[in-house]
This record gives structure tokens, C-alpha cells and sequence, in this order.
């Protein structure tokens, strides 16, 4: 029997909490951790100068068209760059709309598969029907896409696939130079991504405020701090769209009223759960060749990390974890550890089945059997000594000042909320 859907409720002052204290430390100068660590990089920063300084300005454009279809989940953003960018090292000519809408499907899918093996028959499909778009509709110039847009739901209107409509209603679109059909793989979330790749590079003819692309990261920040709440609450969560929906109107509507940049929220909350969440062993996945994913998709416990057996305590599982959780500004409120291994990992004939998971696991405590470490001061390293009091002595060797007063916690917020005071 089909289960019926969970309600979704919104905190928005969880959700404003949680956004000021992340864009309070991105914005630092210097950035504050975990913003500060070497390996917060954003994906896009490793593009080569030569895609941005091409003879042909629309490059960008298409580099970025191509890179969303695989930022629709199932790969990590920074492999999908890696990997993209070799492409392009190796066939550049994929990269030019007028050249590779001529080419046919078995012919582009052995190359992307060759780079990118996950969803490469899609990808190939994708990749060669949105440059057919592109010269039909925008001129073969995919920056006349952006010109006169004004608001994020003009450019979902512009960008999002209209495959679903009907044959007669296709026509009338393709018979406007200013419509046609959007492209493929693009819904809400993709246009949300596109339009922050071109707005981080500054190619945006006027900017306008549109949501954080609603991928896994802002999934696991959202329900781990309770700022998106369902009732009641399931294991695992594979509706997107049920938790997507709500996270973009609450996303906009902090900017609107915070004046907040939509590219720095969007850059810190990624960043945020990418550093943070996605070090700690508390969200470790344990790979099982039989993970039972029909029925129930019952939890075995020796799938994950997440559980309170003593090796959590052991040296090389403590360093993460006060690198990470014991040292995390938004401690305090986390109540969920969610494994990015169920939502990003595809295997074999398991590629429809598995992937696109959300697993809403509680959170092990893990402080209140380790002393949190003030985050600010982080010692560049920290030794892994197997003795009882080793947190006491890492707090003991902080540098000697005095920390800067912990923000409130949302739980105290409330508490004022509700009191009057």
C-alpha cells in the first residue's frame, strides 16, 4: 500500500538563523571557518582561463549549459567540473552549438561515457537536443537567453523543458524566437543552477533575485536543522520536489527581506554541508553490495557509520569528528546526520533503483561525550592521540585569547519567542 505523503512545514526562523550565521562567516574577511579550510573550494574556480577568454564569448555559456546536466544529482559538482573540463580539453568542438547539434546520439554517448560513464545515454541526448534549442531558438547564441530576463520565473518560463506539453502547444512554442521549448533535464532546480553559474561569472545583463538550487547540500542543511520539518517524519525521502518547492520561497524570501546576494547564500550553504556535514564520519556511508532497496528499504546498521559503537571514539574517526561536528558553528541544532552515499552512488543494474536517496538518520550526540572545540579557534592540526584526556589537552593548547560569545542557538530563540522576552 502506497504511503501517503508527509506535510512539510517551514521554520522560518530556523531557516533565517541558520542563513545569517552562514553568510556572517562567508563573508568575513578573512572568511571564517569552515569557509577558511583548503578544501572549500567552489567547483567553478577550477575552470581554466582559456574557456573564459575563448575567441567565441558564448563558450561560457554553453560550458555551463552542458555542466547542468549532470548537476540534475547523481555525481559530485566538483567531479562533474573535473571532468567536463577534460572533455573539453580533448573535443572542443562539443562545446560549439552549431557543430555538435549535427552529431548523433551513438556518436556523442561513447565519448561522454569514456568521461563521465553515469547517465551517459541521457547526457548525450540532453547535450545534443538543447544545442538544436539553442540554434532554433536564441540564435545559437545561448547569451541571448538571459537578455531582458528580470525575475526567476521569467527565466523558468524561458529555460525549463516544455517536453510535456502537448504537440500543438510545442509548435506555437517553437514558432517563437523569444520561447521555443526550454531545454532538456531542466526543471526548477536547474534553472535556479544555471542562472547562478552565469550570475557567479558576472555575465547576468541585470540581476535578480532567484533561489538556491535546491541540490543535496541544501537538502541536508534544511532537514538536519529542522528549517523544512515532515510530519511524519520517514526514513528515507526520494520527493525531491515535496521539500524543493518550499526551500526556494524561503530562500527568496530571506534575500528579499535580508537584501542578502543570492550567489553568496548559495556559495555558503553548498559549501557548508560539502565541508562540514560531508567530513564527518557521522555521515559516513558503508558501501553493501546487498542493500535491500525494495519494500521497506529496512536500515541495516552495518550500512552506516551512524551509530553509538565505540569505534567512533577510535583515533582516526576522532580527529574527523573534531574537525567537523565538535567544531561546527550550528551544533547546537543539528538533530539528523543524512549519508550523501544513498543519494549520489549508482551501481550497476541498480542505476533506476538506487541513488537520489535521502536517508534522515538521528544524529548520534557525539558532544555529549566530546568537548566541542570553539570553531574559531581550530588549531591547524590536530594529533590523534589514543588517551582519555586528549580533548581536554586540545582545548588547553588554543591559542590564548578570549573567544568571541557563541551566537544564540535556535533553541534558546525559541524559548525567548515563546516567553515574550
Amino acid at each position: 500500500m502506497k504511503q501517503p505523503k508527509p506535510k512539510v512545514y517551514v521554520d522560518k526562523t530556523a531557516g533565517y538563523w541558520l542563513f545569517d550565521i552562514l553568510l556572517e562567516r562567508w563573508n568575513a574577511q578573512p572568511k571564517m571557518f569552515p569557509y577558511d579550510q583548503p578544501r572549500a573550494v567552489i567547483p567553478q574556480t577550477i575552470i581554466p582561463d582559456h574557456i573564459r577568454q575563448h575567441n567565441n564569448p558564448e563558450t561560457i555559456y554553453f560550458f555551463y549549459m552542458v555542466i547542468c546536466i549532470w548537476m540534475r544529482g547523481g555525481i559530485e559538482s566538483i567531479q562533474a567540473f573535473k571532468a567536463v573540463i577534460k572533455m573539453y580539453r580533448d573535443h572542443p568542438e562539443l562545446f560549439d552549438p552549431y557543430e555538435v547539434q549535427h552529431w548523433k546520439q551513438s556518436e556523442l554517448q561513447p565519448i561522454v561515457k569514456a568521461y563521465i560513464g553515469w547517465d551517459s545515454k541521457n547526457a548525450a541526448r540532453f547535450w545534443i537536443e538543447n544545442a538544436k534549442r539553442v540554434m532554433r531558438n536564441w540564435d545559437g547564441k545561448p547569451s541571448q537567453i538571459f537578455k531582458g530576463i528580470t525575475t526567476f520565473e521569467e527565466a523558468v518560463r524561458r529555460i525549463k523543458n516544455k517536453g510535456s506539453w502537448s504537440r500543438k502547444k510545442r509548435a506555437e512554442a517553437n514558432a517563437s524566437q523569444n520561447d521555443g521549448l526550454g531545454f532538456m533535464g531542466y526543471k526548477e532546480k536547474m534553472v535556479a543552477m544555471l542562472v547562478y553559474f552565469i550570475d557567479w561569472e558576472g555575465l547576468l545583463p541585470k540581476r535578480f533575485i532567484y533561489p538556491t538550487p535546491a541540490d543535496f547540500h541544501n537538502f541536508r542543511l534544511a532537514l538536519a536543522h529542522r528549517v523544512i520539518r515532515l510530519d511524519p517524519q520517514p526514513l528515507h525521502l526520494r520527493d525531491h520536489e515535496l521539500i524543493s518547492a518550499p526551500w526556494r520561497e524561503l530562500t527568496m524570501e530571506y534575500m528579499r527581506e535580508r537584501k542578502a546576494d543570492p550567489v553568496e547564500l548559495a556559495d555558503a550553504v553548498w559549501l557548508f554541508s560539502l565541508e562540514l556535514c560531508g567530513n564527518s564520519p557521522l555521515t559516513e556511508w558503508r558501501n553493501k553490495q546487498d542493500v535491500a532497496l525494495e519494500d521497506s528499504m529496512g536500515l541495516d546498521e552495518e550500512i552506516f557509520a551512524i551509530d553509538k559503537r565505540l569505534h567512533l571514539f577510535a583515533p582516526k574517526y576522532r580527529n574527523r569528528i573534531q574537525r567537523t561536528c565538535l567544531a561546527c558553528p550550528l551544533l547546537d541544532t543539528c538533530e539528523l546526520a543524512i549519508p550523501a552515499g544513498p543519494y549520489y552512488q549508482r551501481r550497476g543494474d541498480r542505476e533506476e533503483a538506487f541513488g537520489g536517496q535521502l536517508y534522515l538518520l538521528d544524529r548520534f550526540p557525539v558532544e555529549h561525550h566530546l568537548t566541542p572545540i570553539p570553531f574559531d579557534y581550530l588549531p591547524a592540526k590536530i594529533k590523534s592521540e589514543d588517551k582519555a584526556d586528549e580533548n581536554k589537552q586540545l582545548l588547553d593548547n588554543l591559542p590564548n585569547q578570549k573567544a568571541p560569545k557563541k551566537p544564540e542557538t535556535l533553541r534558546e530563540l525559541r524559548k525567548n519567542i515563546s516567553t515574550g522576552h
